[in-house]
């Protein structure tokens, strides 16, 4: 298993208060964690 700055992991994180759905924690934990802004979903075509 390699450490340092070469080791890396997925997001993860905890509910927390104010949190109403799991997709909402989801997308605050990776915003805290790696900086990523979701902003909506777009078509792909």
């Amino acid at each position: 298993m390699r450490s340092g700055a070469e080791a890396w992991q997925l997001p993860g994180g905890n509910v927390e208060h104010g949190d109403t759905t799991p997709f909402e924690t989801a997308v605050r934990e990776c915003r805290e964690e790696t900086g990523i802004v979701f902003t909506g979903f777009r078509a792909c075509s």
